[in-house]
């Protein structure tokens, strides 16, 4: 499509620039932050031809960036970006517009990935409310959220608590989310891993050896999910070896 779009229409042209916002978002989704980083990139200098920086769509390709940045493990200039964006998400947006307590989950999270976890898990649960209330308990947004709790929970050295965050929070998941969908796949791999953190090895080695076939066959061998569960199947101890001694 941006084959046709571009020498048409031009690189700058509303229609083209929703195609490549588009193809920037699938990028990501696919799991290769590496390429999406430099396509929101580019998305955000088309954007900034056409839009002022208070716009909707500016302020969502800024929070993009924050995304992928850190997905590609540049937590430092996700947070850093996060910043910048929370205090013109609070210049531009209205106090009940989504956005806010969206941006102050993200930046919450790269918090904890910049080392603070507990402050991290402490700021999420305190905005999960808001988040819940703006866009509705079964929204993928709030389940992020709760993930990140009990991601930093776990983290910040509460193993267990953080396998009983995640074991509530995929009872709600498989109410609302069909078993592909990649916010139900990335719970089960966290619950996994939170499950070999509090010691349980065969119970986590149940749940890997049906997982880790299952996210690579849905999400394909090279997304972040796919490769964690197998490093994490992989990481497990030989239990021939614990039988031979």
């Amino acid at each position: 499509m941006l084959d046709h779009q571009e020498p048409r229409l031009g690189p700058d042209h509303a229609d083209t620039v929703a195609s490549f916002g588009r193809f920037a978002y699938w990028t990501g989704e696919l799991g290769d932050p590496e390429r999406a980083v430099p396509r929101y990139d580019e998305l955000l200098a088309r954007q900034r031809r056409l839009l002022d920086d208070g716009h909707l769509a500016v302020l969502n390709t800024r929070a993009n960036l924050v995304s992928w940045h850190g997905q590609a493990g540049r937590t430092g200039p996700a947070l850093e970006l996060c910043e910048e964006l929370l205090r013109d998400v609070e210049r531009h947006t209205p106090e009940d517009h989504p956005l806010r307590p969206i941006t102050e989950a993200e930046h919450a999270h790269w918090r904890g990935a910049a080392g603070a976890p507990a402050e991290a898990a402490a700021a999420l649960l305190l905005v999960l409310p808001r988040v819940t209330a703006a866009l509705g308990p079964a929204h993928t947004d709030p389940f992020a959220v709760r993930w990140r709790i009990a991601h930093w929970t776990g983290v910040a050295g509460r193993p267990s608590q953080a396998r009983e965050l995640m074991r509530s929070l995929l009872t709600d998941v498989s109410s609302v989310l069909i078993p592909e969908h990649v916010t139900f796949l990335t719970c089960r791999v966290e619950y996994a891993h939170w499950t070999l953190a509090t010691g349980d090895v065969e119970q986590a080695r149940a749940l890997l050896t049906e997982l880790a076939p299952e996210v690579e066959a849905v999400l394909g061998p090279g997304h972040p999910e796919a490769v964690r569960a197998r490093e994490l199947l992989a990481a497990l101890p030989d239990p021939a070896a614990g039988r031979e001694r």
